[in-house]
């Protein structure tokens, strides 16, 4: 599991999560992703999954959050924004979901991401 590490002013904090970014006008979900996984972490997947689409905080925004499971994964050319100082921290999966119960990773996102991949994997019968 690929996941990156940053410094987020909001929390105060760096934090430990899932690879994302913002939809540019006119993008698609799918091209945002691919764009944020290269960028931030300098891999590129063969296959893109949307595994759900959420809202973030319904109670004050109309934000949709759409969630991808990437696989195939090849290194590509990092290309983070100028002002991103970003960790890239690769962690079994398993080792991730214990991350999640230690309180290691705390970014909403991240956890909804890497415990609907979980319950994939109980469908599929993989992970």
């Amino acid at each position: 599991l690929i996941l990156v590490r940053q410094f987020r002013l909001p929390a105060g904090r760096v934090l430990l999560e899932l690879p994302a970014g913002t939809l540019n006008e006119g993008e698609a979900p799918e091209a945002c992703a691919r764009r944020e996984l290269a960028e931030e972490t300098g891999y590129e997947a063969k296959n893109f999954e949307e595994l759900l689409e959420c809202f973030l905080a319904p109670g004050y925004s109309s934000e949709v959050m759409h969630i991808f499971l990437a696989e195939g994964l090849r290194r590509s050319s990092r290309r983070p924004d100028e002002d991103e100082a970003i960790e890239v921290v690769e962690v079994g999966f398993d080792e991730a979901l214990h991350m999640i119960e230690r309180r290691e990773i705390e970014d909403a996102k991240s956890i909804c991401g890497i415990l609907a991949t979980a319950l994939r994997g109980k469908e599929t019968g993989r992970r």
